[in-house]
């Protein structure tokens, strides 16, 4: 029979390291995300060790946040599919704006296509304009699966209109009452803003709005530039067959920014609340088991796991505005702003 004793003197567990073999050349949210999970969930491990002979109470309090720590999994993944959406999105917008396609004529109120057109660059991109839909569309999807993952559930069946018997499976279930109050607080405020429509949208996938033509699904702004058009904002789950209007002129790359932006700031501000709540319990300890928890974090490091430095968290990509990147080019098109770029090198 194993004592509390035997628990104490036994091996400590093992740091979970961080090294993959290959990383993206530009920097992502989500691999910061992971460090940060990956350190949180050593520090869990050293102090369940420096926990090992106390009384349940402790114990199942370890085991509860064990299982947060691993629902922050998910919450990961999820946001990290929403910025590869975005990504995508991003770099195919932020080619298009500086491609100008229309210009005015001596006419008031006639444009006219621009030599640009003609450019074989310029039908690539637009032959992308498709795909660019669907990473929206998935966006909106993964964006809803996302609120889900912080407080939902599963199972169960219906009873008089009232689901009964299902298990809650979200984050802030497993989470403290003030920890659940921030991290709940911070979801209205993600619902309430650049997520008010994404449940709407995500709901409504099989709408004209996906229409299967690149032209179709392309306009042009004031400045003469392809841009890909949103519809005008409803307030309600839209009915099947019902028309989406245009008239705002909003556009999906800055509907998506806006969404990955509120995704960066709310995942972000979780991870801090999880692990400033960490410090408070860690600095709750006796000295012994301190001293304890501070040697199994040193053997950590020791065996190659270095816990998030402060240098290595990367500017997020909300603080650099694509359209400050991408200015709309005046003449020549997509080939000579090719030839322009190799010739500067």
């Amino acid at each position: 029979m194993t004592t509390p004793r035997d628990r104490v003197k036994s091996q400590p567990p093992p740091a979970i390291k961080s090294a993959p073999l290959w990383r993206p050349r530009r920097p992502r949210s989500v691999d910061e995300w992971s460090d940060r999970r990956l350190e949180l969930s050593n520090r869990l491990a050293a102090y369940d060790f420096a926990l090992s002979d106390l009384p349940d109470p402790r114990r199942n309090e370890v085991a509860r946040l064990r299982i947060a720590e691993a629902r922050m999994l998910d919450v990961v993944f999820a946001s990290g599919a929403i910025e590869s959406c975005y990504l995508r999105i991003r770099r195919l917008t932020t080619a298009l704006a500086r491609v100008v396609v229309v210009e005015a004529t001596a006419t008031p109120g006639v444009v006219t296509w621009t030599r640009a057109m003609t450019d074989p660059a310029l039908a690539r991109l637009i032959a992308s304009v498709e795909d660019a839909y669907r990473d929206y569309n998935t966006m909106l999807f993964w964006g809803r699966s996302l609120l889900h993952r912080i407080e939902g559930d599963w199972g169960g069946e219906v009873v008089a209109g009232v689901r009964v018997g299902a298990h809650r499976v979200g984050l802030v279930d497993f989470l403290s009452k003030s920890e659940a109050l921030k991290v709940r607080t911070a979801r209205d405020r993600l619902v309430e803003g650049a997520f008010a429509e994404v449940r709407n949208l995500a709901d409504y996938s099989l709408h004209a709005f996906a229409v299967p033509r690149a032209l179709g699904l392309l306009t042009y702004a004031d400045d003469g530039t392809f841009r890909l058009p949103h519809p005008d904002r409803l307030g309600r789950r839209p009915e099947v067959g019902e028309a989406f209007t245009f008239h705002e002129k909003r556009h999906v790359a800055a509907e998506a920014a806006a969404i990955w932006r509120a995704t960066e700031e709310f995942v972000s501000g979780i991870f801090d609340t999880l692990e400033a709540s960490q410090l408070r319990r860690e600095e709750k300890l006796p000295r012994d088991r301190a001293d304890s928890l501070r040697a199994q974090l040193d053997r950590f490091r020791e065996s190659g796991f270095a816990p998030l430095a402060q240098s290595r968290r990367r500017k997020r990509l909300s603080d650099t505005s694509p359209a400050s990147k991408s200015q709309p080019r005046t003449q020549g098109g997509a080939k000579a702003e090719r030839r322009g770029t190799h010739s500067s090198r």
